[in-house]
């Protein structure tokens, strides 16, 4: 078989499979109107044509030839129906260890519990990588709600209503809206648009104070000691922190759905505790963090709960302990089955300079420990240092760092370390799971208790809309295309010998 007369042959199986391909999958996936399909249509067409006429000008086709032709006409037909029904089934597979591209629980459950109408509008071109991406994030909340949809409005084609929003995406729900910065291959893309479907189907935050006045950790502070991330890591909760200057005050304020005391360097002064143990009585919340050497003069006040602090530093002799920069840096690796800390598995949280805590038996309420540490760990009530040894005076491991105790409708969580919800503490280990999931019990929100948003990224490919297509092109199109004539061309060669 010569070159000349391969030809006809070689633009009519090329032809059929690019004109099949468009009139089939490309059709249902991309319509009639897409020149995805109507190039493919056109140039599979004059293929055929052409090799039709070629072939009919050399002679014709033989009858005994008409099988094999038919055999795979029926084996392409096959394979064309194959594709149309996969191209109608949507399945994704997430092969990242840490499944950082699929929805946390924390965003699946708040997708299906929507009761309104969620709006994305996004003022992105098409051709923007964040477009791209925030269309694949809507479309993963999208899978658990029908109430969630995007609406893309290029600021190229109304500048006006772009230069109106103010910012490049606006999440809405009826006459409540939020914007939101959405950067392109940011980590934080799912929490930043959950934290503004929550705040436009939220009624009203729920409300938690921070005492000041005594020494502790500041909300406004944004240095490695301060509390700014965790303020933020709240809201994104819904929780609103509010200072709470007690010894102004007089009272607890009647909105207040859990107080916070983070790190008192000096004692509440009596009136401040009574006010304290008059809202606890009424059922409050309180989640208090102690120092080493400084309670604030609040152990009274928690042993009425069962709950007493340890006159010590809590070292660790581990070898995550040492990698952390020495014996003081505490390592929770057991903990209760809980709300506070049921969900944070294996999971490591590291509490700097901690003291013990411990529970006070003889009350009704009831004590769990949330977090203890290995066996490596003990309790030291002397002097500290890389030289400190464990003694018979000393707590032995493991020992409890964090313990929750509830009586009625109060609820507390003793922690013996402040700096671990610092801005700086919060990054260790999952620190800011456990800080947000014990605010959220004690705010008795604790149906929002799940993982968090993961980072988004890594080596997920994300195309434009003009990439997209041409890749679609080229995997619909040219590489049948090439298989087809390169099997041809090496059926020709082996006739030809």
């Amino acid at each position: 078989m010569t070159a000349t007369s391969a030809l006809p042959r070689v633009l009519v199986v090329i032809g059929a499979v690019v004109f099949g391909t468009a009139a089939t999958l490309g059709l249902a996936l991309f319509g009639l109107g897409s020149w995805l399909s109507r190039l493919p249509l056109v140039v599979g067409a004059a293929l055929l044509l052409m090799g039709a006429l070629l072939r009919w000008r050399a002679g014709g086709v033989a009858r005994p030839r008409l099988r094999p032709a038919l055999d795979v006409v029926a084996l392409f037909a096959a394979a064309a129906a194959l594709q149309m029904g996969a191209a109608r089934v949507t399945t994704t597979w997430d092969v990242t260890t840490s499944k950082r591209n699929t929805l946390s629980e924390a965003s699946i459950a708040a997708a299906r519990a929507l009761a309104a109408d969620i709006v994305v509008t996004a003022y992105l071109e098409d051709t923007d990588r964040a477009a791209v991406e925030l269309e694949q994030l809507v479309q993963a909340f999208a899978r658990h709600t029908d109430r969630l949809r995007l609406v893309r409005l290029a600021p190229s084609r109304d500048t006006a209503a772009a230069r109106a929003a103010g910012a490049p995406v606006v999440v809405s729900a009826g006459d409540r809206s939020k914007k939101l910065r959405f950067d392109a291959g940011a980590p934080d893309q799912e929490a930043r648009l959950l934290v503004a479907i929550r705040a436009v189907t939220t009624d009203q935050p729920a409300r938690v104070y921070l005492t000041s006045g005594h020494g502790e950790l500041e909300l406004a502070d944004e240095g490695p000691g301060g509390l700014s991330r965790l303020r933020s890591a709240l809201v994104e909760e819904g929780l609103e922190v509010v200072p709470l200057p007690l010894a102004v005050a007089g009272r607890v304020p009647e909105d207040a759905r859990a107080v916070i005391v983070a790190g008192p360097r000096t004692a509440f002064v009596p009136t401040e505790l009574e006010a304290l143990r008059t809202w606890l009585e009424a059922g409050g919340r309180l989640c208090a963090l102690v120092e080493p050497g400084a309670n604030g003069g609040l152990a009274g006040l928690l042993g009425g709960y069962g709950l007493q602090v340890g006159d010590d530093v809590v070292l660790d002799g581990s070898a995550f302990a040492a990698l952390l920069g020495g014996n003081e840096t505490a390592t929770g690796v057991a903990y209760a089955a809980h709300p506070v800390t049921r969900r944070l598995g294996s999971a490591m949280t590291h509490f700097v300079r901690a003291r013990s805590v411990a529970e006070n038996p003889g009350t009704p309420a009831t004590l769990t420990s949330l977090v203890q540490t290995g066996t490596e760990a003990w309790g030291e009530t002397g002097a500290t240092g890389a030289a400190a040894t464990r003694d018979e005076a000393d707590v032995p491991g493991p020992v409890t760092l964090a313990i929750a105790a509830e009586q009625e409708q109060t609820r507390i969580v003793l922690v013996g370390d402040a700096t671990f919800v610092s801005n700086l503490g919060l990054g260790l280990g999952a620190n800011r799971d456990l800080a947000i999931n014990a605010a959220l019990w004690l705010a008795a929100k604790e149906q929002q208790i799940a993982a968090r948003p993961r980072g988004r990224g890594g080596n997920l490919l994300l195309l434009t809309p003009s990439a997209r297509e041409r890749v679609a092109f080229f995997l619909l199109y040219g590489l049948p295309a090439l298989l087809v004539a390169a099997g041809l061309a090496v059926h020709a060669v082996r006739r030809a010998r």
